[in-house]
């Protein structure tokens, strides 16, 4: 008897919030379903750009810009992954302007 996955929308919000569910999703029969699928993968590219950004804000502000805190930037970030992990909770579309395009294209 084969499986059905089911989407599961806690654990699609969880790879919005840290990216390891994420690379669950991935790696696992979860990717099986549609809205998984392209959750981790969108969830995945946001936490890469977002780390990318961080780290060139870090460079800047190590060599250019001295007053501009990484705590607060670190915190703007991880509050729009709260806002997709709730939006992805409670089933209501988004899109990121690239990811989401990106992300339909890998599941």
């Amino acid at each position: 008897m084969i499986k059905q996955i089911q989407k599961d929308p806690i654990l699609c919000a969880m790879a919005y919030l840290f990216f390891v569910p994420s690379i669950y999703i991935i790696l696992t029969d979860e990717r099986k379903n549609q809205f998984n699928a392209f959750h981790a993968a969108q969830s995945l590219m946001l936490w890469i750009i977002l780390f990318i950004i961080f780290k060139m804000i870090r460079v800047i502000n190590i060599f250019i810009i001295h007053f501009l805190p990484s705590t607060t930037i670190a915190l703007i970030f991880w509050s729009t992954t709260v806002f997709f992990a709730f939006s992805t909770f409670f089933d209501k579309p988004f899109d990121i302007p690239v990811i989401s395009k990106a992300a339909k294209w890998l599941a």
